[in-house]
């Protein structure tokens, strides 16, 4: 069974692609195939926080240069594969229809070769983004206990309401003090959404706030390589666990 899974949120500056690159080696430090997709096209920056310099990236492919298999780099030190968005295209402006047909297409070819495969999408609420996450097996959606990193959770949730109702997101807390008042966050927001949207999103997990991530953000380094004893090491490493007996549903 493909697993794809497509992580988004509402608001920058939540530790979304930080979350996405972490899930992605936590995965792979549990021996599954795992292939991680900037899907960010004109502000991505998994390669910036991984200190990569791709020569090929999703562009290219796009725009026909070279094959999509030839932009999915290998990182064996880590143990997972990637896509390179980019940063400042010159071509490409937001995940349009043409953009978004063309990305499901090649991940509808690749995806059989890993257990995992996980889109790091762009910020916000735009059609494109919302489309990969209902195609995809299992949208997630990262928040913070900011009041306005909640609400624009909630719209991004409602946004997918609106379009098929059927799908259910995971929610991630990031940055939480405590676990608990990480749940809390959670439980709070997914009140909320049983109440006006008549939808229950499922808690995935917290992951706590750990002055060892910005470090290891900084040293352009993954975290579990470089920190993998600290608290946010921990919670994203028993997160990944959840994921192995996880089937795909609607």
């Amino acid at each position: 069974m493909k697993r794809i899974l497509a992580i988004a949120s509402g608001k920058g500056g939540v530790g979304k692609t930080w979350t996405s690159v972490s899930l992605s080696h936590a995965l792979a430090r549990l021996n599954r195939r795992v292939l991680l997709v900037d899907c960010d096209v004109g502000l991505a920056n998994v390669d910036v926080q991984l200190g990569l310099r791709p020569s090929v990236d999703l562009q290219h492919a796009y725009l026909g240069n070279v094959a999509f298999s030839q932009v999915v780099k290998p990182l064996d030190s880590l143990g997972f594969d990637v896509v390179s968005g980019r940063a400042e295209a010159n071509y490409l402006h937001g995940l349009d229809a043409s953009i978004v047909t063309w990305m499901l297409g090649e991940l509808d070819h690749i995806a059989s070769a890993y257990d995992f495969v996980i889109l790091d999408l762009p910020t916000g609420l735009e059609l494109g983004i919302r489309e990969l996450m209902l195609r995809a097996d299992y949208p997630i959606i990262v928040t913070t206990g900011e009041p306005t990193a909640m609400t624009d959770a909630y719209a991004l949730i409602k946004a997918m309401r609106r379009t098929n109702k059927l799908r259910v997101p995971g929610l991630i807390c990031n940055f939480a003090e405590h676990e608990q008042t990480g749940f809390e966050t959670l439980a709070g927001l997914v009140r909320v959404c049983e109440r006006f949207l008549d939808v229950k999103p499922n808690q995935l997990g917290v992951i706590r706030r750990d002055r060892r991530v910005p470090e290891a953000i900084s040293r352009q380094t993954a975290l579990l390589e470089c920190y993998p004893r600290s608290d946010a090491a921990r919670d994203i490493s028993a997160m990944a666990k959840t994921f192995l007996t996880w089937k795909a549903g609607r």
